[in-house]
């Protein structure tokens, strides 16, 4: 699926699409489109139907970029502009818009699928959020002022550590953030009590 791209109903990508899956689902949510859509070849749907958790259903089929684009009722040119330009990344070897690794980079030459990724309409793409108390480095918890509430800490998810959003996360920050914001805290909680 990495191969295909993300677009949102204006016809343009809006993530590179290697990213961390939980990033994807972020910034899917942030844009401010009635639909979205993953488009891939052919071959590469028949290793969906097959692996992908996804869950995402055909919103459109295209054996022409122009046909896809129809089919799914974009403005005229949009979608077609898109894939030239990505096409065109894909065999220079770089992605001058979002930056994809070249090892998954392929072009994606007709026919063509687009599965609806839209929030809410029954793929699985996965967003989430993240936070917890508001705290300084030490653990020490903040009121709604910024002010320490005496002898209370946090750590870990139950703080706003490192990541604060979906946007910034990758699997297993949680860990590292739990263990370092968990050692100040504790450090601070044994400097509190004597």
């Amino acid at each position: 699926m990495t191969y295909g791209i993300a677009i949102n109903d204006k016809g343009q990508r809006f993530i590179n699409e290697d990213v961390y899956h939980g990033r994807l689902g972020q910034f899917a949510i942030e844009q401010l489109s009635d639909r979205l859509y993953y488009i891939v070849t052919v071959e590469h749907y028949a290793d969906y139907e097959e692996s992908s958790y996804l869950g995402a259903s055909v919103a459109a089929t295209g054996e022409t970029f122009a046909e896809l684009e129809s089919e799914l009722n974009l403005r005229k040119g949009t979608l077609q502009h898109t894939l030239s330009v990505y096409n065109e990344d894909c065999k220079n070897g770089a992605d001058t818009l979002f930056h994809k690794a070249t090892e998954w980079m392929l072009p994606l030459d007709p026919p063509l699928v687009a599965l609806d990724i839209t929030p809410g309409r029954g793929a699985f793409l996965p967003y989430f959020t993240l936070g917890g108390l508001d705290t300084l480095p030490t653990g020490e918890v903040l009121n709604a002022s910024g002010k320490v509430i005496s002898g209370l800490f946090a750590a870990g998810r139950n703080a706003c550590g490192v990541v604060r959003t979906a946007a910034g996360y990758s699997s297993g920050m949680s860990v590292g953030d739990a263990t370092f914001s968990g050692r100040l805290a504790g450090i601070q909680a044994t400097r509190d009590i004597a």
